[in-house]
Formats: structure tokens, sequence, C-alpha cells
């Protein structure tokens, strides 16, 4: 990445942070997704790369934590028609690494198929690839210097690949006091076996993006799991459903911003 993208996205950091209005949870009970259903508005879902900045809120200060790239392609794997997620993130702090993650799904479901990671740390490449199958997540045996190839995950429930909700809450019917249970699970340690997320729509607000537009969000919370965190914000397009900006209060008090930079689709 040249320094003066670099120079760009950090200047971009210095974006206010968006005021909302107070939060009226949905009293009605949420409606649960499964794996292999149809997807309201997966139709929304088309090939893009987009571009978001990470960084943290301490106090008055930002600490930008890394440049990250999302693509989504549809492409042929096997002989079928596979929606592809593609992720690599470059660091800008001390830490010097290079991440990529490939996702493989299901079109029309969004049903995972399998998770490729590879790390890059100076001359160390770690290499760790799961399959998702309806009643368990295994490590795949034939990716070559898989880590992770032992890897065995029980599952009472089939679950989506949770580092995608950002693409997955593109593909539901967001409307005002809409709810879902969505089952999902990211093969690690903090996260032992699937379990359901749920996901309100608790208000609706315009945000200013990167690029000094204005964009009519949906906002959609997630509360968290963990007492001492707060819960994650998704500022998400009325009209396209693309995230435009998420949050989340971290333990030590600081604010976790993920906020889009820029797309080779119009977002808003």
């Amino acid at each position: 990445m040249n320094a003066r993208l670099v120079a760009a996205v950090l200047a971009c950091a210095t974006v206010a942070t968006p005021t909302f209005a107070q939060t009226n949870h949905d009293a009605r009970s949420a409606e649960t997704i499964e794996v292999g259903q149809p997807l309201a508005r997966f139709s929304l879902m088309q090939p893009a790369t987009r571009l978001y900045l990470r960084y943290k809120v301490v106090g008055d200060s930002r600490q930008t934590i890394d440049i990250w790239r999302r693509q989504l392609r549809f492409e042929q794997q096997d002989g079928k028609k596979r929606m592809h997620i593609a992720w690599r993130w470059d660091s800008v702090g001390e830490r010097k690494f290079t991440s990529t993650r490939d996702y493989w799904f299901e079109p029309g479901t969004f049903r995972p198929l399998t998770i490729t990671r590879r790390l890059a740390e100076g001359d160390k490449v770690t290499v760790s690839g799961f399959q998702y199958l309806p009643d368990r997540i295994v490590g795949m045996a034939d990716l070559p210097d898989n880590a992770r190839k032992d890897f065995l995950q029980p599952a009472k429930i089939a679950p989506y690949a949770f580092e995608t909700d950002m693409e997955l809450l593109q593909a539901l019917p967001l409307r005002s006091g809409y709810s879902v249970r969505i089952p999902f699970y990211e093969p690690g340690p903090d996260q032992p076996e699937p379990q359901l997320y749920t996901y309100r729509v608790v208000d609706s607000g315009k945000i200013s993006a990167a690029d000094g537009s204005t964009i009519d969000c949906w906002i959609v919370e997630m509360p968290s799991d963990h007492p001492e965190y707060g819960a994650t914000r998704f500022w998400i397009s009325k009209r396209t459903q693309v995230m435009i900006r998420e949050e989340t209060r971290l333990r030590d008090g600081s604010l976790f911003v993920k906020m889009l930079l820029t797309a080779d689709s119009d977002v808003g």
C-alpha cells in the first residue's frame, strides 16, 4: 500500500463519531434464521471491493490499527458456482503483518463451506483451514501446511461464519423494529461452540461517510455476550444494506471502530 493512500487513511481517522437517538428495543420476539434457507435480500450482494479503516478511540486520541480490504466475488469452485469473500489486513502500526482469509459459501443461502486463514509476519507464515459441516466444524485435512488439520468442533446447530456478519446482514430484510437471532461460529479459543446472537434494528439516522457524502442508515445493535464489553452497533445503508460503520466499546473503555473508506460500487 503506497504512502499517499496510508496518509489519506490516517486523515480519515479524524472523522467525528456519529450520534444517534435513544435506543428503543423491539419487544416482539426475534425470528431465528437457519443455515440453508434462502435469504430475503441476497440479491443485494453484488461483486465489490471495499476498504475499511480499523482504529481505536482512547479519550481524545485515535490509534490506527490496520486497513482492511474485503472482496466479494462469485466464482466457480469444483465445477459449482460459489460466493467467495476474501479479506486482506495490512497493519500500519509497529507490528508489521499481513493477514488474509478466504471464505467460500453457497450462493443464495450464505451457507459456509470452508475458511482458509494465512498470517504472514516476517518470514513466518501460519496457515489454518476449516470446513463447515451440518453437525460439526473440522480441520481441512487436504490443505497444505494446515496447522489446524486435527480441529474438531461438534455443532448442535449449524452455524454461519461469524466474521462475515456484516455481509450476512446485507442479505436480511432489515426494517424498523426488525429483530433476528443468528447461529454463528468462528473457529478459535474465544468461541468454544456455535451459539445464537441477536441483532436488532434499534434506530435509524444519517451518517457522514469518509468521502463527505451523507448516507441514510439503519442502526443495528448486537448485545455482547461478555459483560465487560458494550454492544456492537452497525450503521447500514438503507438502500444497499452495505455496512458503513461499526462500533464496539471495549473493556478498557476505548471505542473500536471499523469505517468504510472507499468502494468500487455505489454503497449509499
